[in-house]
């Protein structure tokens, strides 16, 4: 109740019980009246100062760096990754991270008939903008591939298809070759003039399509071959890129890209290897008719070596027959299992509407 004010030396004691309650009123009436305005504005001033904070950190972070020409690299790669963050992605709360790519095909490896698969080893480039390692200074690019693990990289996945065997993806050096080994459906009925096509199917596994945007380089082509790439029983007329997209009911968007190998068999391997063996075998069996009928053994002997040469020369093709009986099989059993999925999914949607209904029925009171 009692109050002490001091002015330089003077000093003034007040007692509170001795003013008038009216006076006290009036007083605190004022005060209010003149902080009202201060409290209203408050909240304002507070968010306007959290955006110039966050303002300010986003010019921190895509202000360049001031680099002296004098710096080895790794004193560089130190200062630029200061404080740098590799768990989120650049500019994670605006707008997709852009990442062009391009392929280059150094060379393809076996391409299996009986796994129905094919090898294949390519060079694979990503670029993207990271404007948290920006600097200015030094006029030369850096290289920085012991750092992979301390960068931001995006989590680029194969969507690699059901095949017989395991997948595989192996990085065989920094420079970015990959071998990987994918599934292709054939279709062996129209063998040995068949044309098949090979997917190779490329995107984000923990991005969505809002956050990660993967895209084909648009200065070159999307995938390029090695001009001295050859293989002996199929031709690469034609390779088609593009976008797919995925979208799923539970976790969104995601980004995707394609490329689909056509492949076109070399007729003249099977021409000299299978059309012309079977002739020469099947002309060599008729001169059994120009020989002499008396001569029982010359004849029993060339036409029993050309049937035998006709057995091995089918008994090295029942592979393919096999192989189309496994294959239709497959697709069968995949019909067969998507057909029972609908029905469960659909009886699980009929018995989930019929169950309200009975639920609301009145019991009958006995």
């Amino acid at each position: 109740r009692l109050a002490s004010m001091q002015n330089g030396s003077a000093s003034k004691e007040i007692h509170f019980d001795k003013l008038d309650p009216s006076f006290i009123q009036r007083m605190l009436k004022v005060q209010l009246n003149q902080l009202l305005p201060v409290l209203l504005l408050l909240p304002l001033l507070c968010k306007a100062g959290a955006d110039d904070t966050e303002s300010d950190l986003r010019q921190i972070f895509v202000k360049p760096l001031d680099i002296s020409a004098n710096l080895t690299i790794e004193q560089i790669a130190n200062m630029l990754l200061f404080n740098y963050d590799n768990y989120h992605r650049p500019g994670y709360s605006g707008a997709a991270t852009r990442v062009e790519i391009n392929l280059f095909v150094q060379s393809f490896g076996s391409i299996s008939v009986i796994d129905m698969d094919y090898s294949i080893d390519i060079l694979l480039r990503q670029k993207w903008t990271d404007p948290r390692l920006r600097f200015k200074g030094y006029n030369r690019s850096l290289s920085l591939s012991y750092l992979k693990q301390k960068l931001w990289i995006p989590d680029l996945t194969a969507f690699l298809h059901e095949i017989t065997t395991p997948n595989y993806l192996i990085w065989l050096d920094p420079n970015g070759l990959l071998t990987v080994r994918l599934a292709c459906p054939m279709q062996l009925w129209n063998f040995p003039m068949d044309t098949q096509l090979c997917p190779l199917e490329i995107g984000s596994y923990g991005f969505a399509l809002s956050d990660l945007e993967f895209v084909w380089m648009t200065d070159r082509a999307p995938v390029s071959l090695n001009k001295q790439m050859m293989l002996n029983e199929f031709e690469i007329p034609e390779v088609r890129a593009g976008s797919c997209n995925k979208a799923y009911n539970t976790t969104g968007q995601f980004a995707c890209l394609f490329v689909e190998f056509k492949l076109e068999r070399k007729f003249g391997f099977y021409l000299i290897y299978t059309y012309l063996p079977s002739i020469l075998i099947v002309a060599i069996s008729w001169i059994s008719f120009w020989i002499d009928y008396k001569a029982v053994p010359a004849r029993i002997t060339l036409g029993l070596l050309s049937v035998l040469a006709l057995m091995t020369q089918a008994s090295a093709t029942v592979q393919f027959a096999l192989v189309n009986m496994i294959a239709r099989r497959r697709e069968r059993r995949q019909a067969r299992d998507d057909l029972r999925g609908t029905m469960t999914r659909e009886m699980r949607m009929l018995r989930g509407n019929l169950l309200p209904q009975q639920q609301k029925r009145p019991r009958a009171q006995h």
